[in-house]
């Protein structure tokens, strides 16, 4: 949401501008490269920041209301790199010869 002061750090309005642009730059390296394979954590960690337990929320998930970043809100936490490792797996899968797809 952008809105980090809310856990303590200073504001950063153009932190969700800065943010974008760096992930539109790595989906263009992405789609110039095909050998390289992009993977979305963006869309698994909505809803996983510092309201995560704000069930009124757009992004708020029934299924797993829980918190997935470090209290500096940049790394992931255990659950966070949980989630990571699952979608750099289910990411190869796809795409490595001999694996189920």
């Amino acid at each position: 949401m952008g809105d980090i002061q809310r856990a303590g750090l200073p504001a950063w309005p153009d932190g969700l501008a800065i943010l974008d642009a760096y992930n539109r730059i790595i989906a263009d390296v992405v789609a110039r490269h095909p050998h390289v394979h992009g993977v979305n954590l963006h869309d698994a960690f909505l809803g996983h920041g510092i309201h995560c337990r704000q069930f009124w929320r757009a992004h708020y998930r029934a299924e797993d209301p829980h918190y997935w970043y470090c209290t500096n809100l940049e790394d992931p936490n255990d659950r966070g790199y949980d989630a990571i490792r699952r979608l750099f797996l289910i990411e190869m899968a796809k795409v490595l010869p001999g694996t189920n797809r």
